[in-house]
């Protein structure tokens, strides 16, 4: 067995797998788990007023998601309207859209 040939294989099978955040490397910036650095039971309870307030949050999800919910209810409603006017878009197969 080549055994350059095999490393080259492992760190190329590995580097794929750490940019589609299969597996993490532990401790580091750009390839670490995100979610390993999230706050939990009482320290999230602490910082949560403060990080709501910042980021310009509610308390409560649901008021947030209904808002976010009928944006994009708008927006795909406004974006269907345009489609039948637009020449650069055409109706394929199946209600695909295709360009010309």
């Amino acid at each position: 067995m080549d055994w350059k040939a095999y490393a080259f294989c492992v760190l190329e099978q590995m580097h794929r797998v750490l940019r589609r955040r299969e597996v993490f490397a532990k401790n580091s910036s750009k390839w670490g788990d995100p979610r390993a650095r999230l706050l939990g039971g009482d320290a999230w309870e602490q910082a949560k007023p403060s990080v709501l307030a910042l980021l310009g949050l509610p308390a409560g999800a649901g008021e947030h998601l209904a808002a976010r919910a009928a944006l994009l209810d708008g927006t795909y409603r406004e974006v269907a309207a345009r489609v039948p006017a637009n020449s650069q878009i055409v109706s394929a197969a199946r209600g695909r859209l295709r360009r010309p």
